[in-house]
Order: C-alpha cells, then sequence, then structure tokens
C-alpha cells in the first residue's frame, strides 16, 4: 500500500487482491462526504482542503482496519477502542489509559501547513486559559508528531507512506459517557418528547456561562451547535471543540478577506446555525462575538424544538441561505 501526499496532488495505489468491501466503504464514504458539501462557495483553496478532508477521511479507514493503536502522552500510554465522530479535519476516539483502565477521549487533528498547526495550537491554549470554567472541557494533554510516524506504528510492515509537510496533533480530553445535546435531541424528536422548561432553562444557562468565559478571551464567534455540548453526569452542559475560536478579531478590509471569512464559515460553522453576515459577508465587516447571539437564538430554538429554526426549509429544497439572511423560520403548531 503507497499513500502519497504532496503539496496540490494526492495520489492513491492500493496494492490488494480482495478488498471489495474496503472499496464500497471508500465509496461510501466518497458519496457521504460530497454531500455535505452543499451549498458551499468552491474555489482553489476550498478544493485543496476538500482533498486533505478526503485524505484524511482514508487515512481514518486504514486506521481503523488494526484497532490496536497504541497512543503516548508523556509516557502515559492509551489503546485507542473507537471513533466517536469527526469534524471537518479531526477525529475523536474514544482511548483507555492502560495503567489506570480509565476512559478517555482523544481528538485527533491532521494539520497540512504551518497555519493550520497554529489554529490547532490556539486551541490548546484556549483550553489551558479556560481550565477552570466548568463548563467549557478541559485538556487533559496534547502531543504533536509527524503523520507517518503513527502511520510507521499502525502497519510496521514496510508500508511506505509520505506525508509532506503533514503533522497530527493529538489532544486527550475527559470522556463524557452522556453523549452531546445533539444525541438527546435526536431521540426526542423521534419520540415526540419535548424537554421540560426548567431544565431546558438550566442547560442554556451553562452554555451562557460557557460562552461568556470564551468571549472574555477571544471576540470571534465560536462553532454553536448542540453538537457541540456535551452533558455531564450532573446534567450540566459543557462547551467543548474550540477550534473555530481565535485569539484575534477579523475585519473584512477587502474582497479577498471575505472569501476568507466565507470560507472559515463553511468549514468551522453549521450551516443550520451560520450568522447571516458569514454567508455573504461585505468589505467592512467585522467579526465578533456578535454573531454568537444569533447562533444562540438558533441553539436555544433547538433545545425547544429538537432542530435548527431554518432546517426545515433546508428539508423542503429551499435555499438556506436566503432563509437565513431574510430571517425567514416558523414556530411548530404542535408544541407546548
Amino acid at each position: 500500500m503507497i499513500i502519497k501526499f504532496n503539496s496540490f496532488s494526492i495520489y492513491w495505489k492500493l496494492i490488494a487482491s480482495s478488498q471489495s468491501e474496503s472499496r464500497g466503504n471508500l465509496h461510501f464514504i466518497n458519496r457521504r462526504f460530497l454531500l455535505t458539501r452543499k451549498e458551499e462557495p468552491c474555489n482553489n483553496d476550498s478544493i485543496y482542503r476538500a482533498i486533505v478532508r478526503m485524505s484524511c477521511v482514508w487515512l481514518d479507514m486504514f486506521r481503523c482496519m488494526n484497532n490496536a493503536e497504541l497512543v503516548t502522552f508523556n509516557e502515559r500510554v492509551f489503546r485507542i477502542r473507537k471513533r466517536l465522530g469527526e469534524g471537518a479535519f479531526s477525529f475523536v476516539y474514544l482511548v483507555q489509559e492502560r495503567s489506570t483502565g480509565k476512559l478517555y477521549a482523544m481528538k485527533r487533528i491532521v494539520c497540512h501547513d504551518a497555519v493550520e498547526q497554529r489554529n490547532v495550537e490556539n486551541e490548546v491554549k484556549l483550553y489551558e486559559l479556560l481550565d477552570r470554567c466548568p463548563n467549557v472541557i478541559s485538556c487533559e494533554d496534547f502531543s504533536i508528531g509527524p503523520a507517518a510516524a503513527y502511520e510507521a506504528a499502525i502497519h510496521g510492515q514496510g508500508d511506505e507512506l509520505s506525508c509532506d509537510k503533514m503533522v497530527e496533533i493529538n489532544i486527550l480530553l475527559p470522556y463524557y459517557k452522556r453523549g452531546t445535546i445533539q444525541d438527546e435531541l435526536d431521540w426526542r424528536k423521534i419520540s415526540g418528547d419535548f424537554m421540560a422548561e426548567t431544565r431546558l432553562l438550566s442547560l442554556f444557562n451553562d452554555i451562557c456561562n460557557g460562552l461568556n468565559a470564551l468571549h472574555s478571551l477571544t471576540p470571534q464567534p465560536y462553532a454553536h451547535r448542540p453538537a457541540n455540548v456535551l452533558l455531564n453526569d450532573d446534567d450540566s452542559a459543557v462547551l467543548m471543540d474550540l477550534g473555530s475560536a481565535r485569539l484575534a478579531e477579523f475585519t473584512v478590509v477587502n474582497e479577498c478577506r471575505a472569501r476568507q471569512l466565507q470560507d472559515y464559515a463553511a468549514e468551522h460553522c453549521s450551516m443550520y446555525y451560520r450568522a447571516p453576515e458569514l454567508f455573504a459577508p461585505n468589505v467592512g465587516d467585522k467579526l465578533d462575538e456578535r454573531s454568537d447571539i444569533w447562533s444562540l437564538g438558533c441553539l436555544l430554538y433547538a433545545l425547544c424544538f429538537w432542530e435548527s429554526p431554518f432546517e426545515y426549509t433546508f428539508d423542503k429544497g429551499d435555499s438556506l441561505m436566503l432563509a437565513v439572511l431574510s430571517a425567514n423560520y416558523r414556530i411548530p403548531t404542535k408544541s407546548p
């Protein structure tokens, strides 16, 4: 098996005789990946990032063929048990410490250049600065290494892997066995069971507390959505995934910066919870915490009615962007 990653091209050469099931999985992953890119802007940079994203999915699939991978954080050894989820350029795994048997979550990010590596290091810095906030997830530890190092540890049979300038950063996080608020909303939507008002307000208060702590450090918006809010054992809400937050303001000074902001929002912010100014940024716009208020309102709506206020429009086949820009939403008739 030979996999090579170069600056603007990726070559895959799979040498196998009976891999029909794997090829089927790859076809499904490709199809699922393409479906998630609907209504997103497409340019040379986004195409390149899409290729890198696809390479990460393939890389992860090959890893899953061998679930005995060991990861080390400062002499603490962990075994990967299973994959819990995935983001734009990251995967989250359930890992178990060998010495204690305790379960943790590990976020693995593949960085294809120095800019992305710096962004992930900023994310780790945010975890450290917000360590004392009970409504923001804490960072247990992190490690940085070349992407090829992990592949060599997995295969060990002379398989060749060349990942030019690609770096993997592993972030060790607490494991929340109750999952996210999105997990709860999914089953509530199926059963038709609305959340009690007192509990809803308590969770929303926790989310606001975590967001307030985040805004004290950075004025840029955080990627609000129920899938980024964990449920603790005491039923409190905990914000996770600070990868979209930055430690500096963003001002749209020209059309180039406007396109950069649009691409940034497409990669880090869910369409259903994205503020209008992130869909169509104009020269002169300043990105700050006000965008979070819009997303926070969408999240509150989801706590009440199981989904974003604009998900219904998208499901009908109408333009989600136009619905957001015109604030076109509805209150479900069959609700408390």
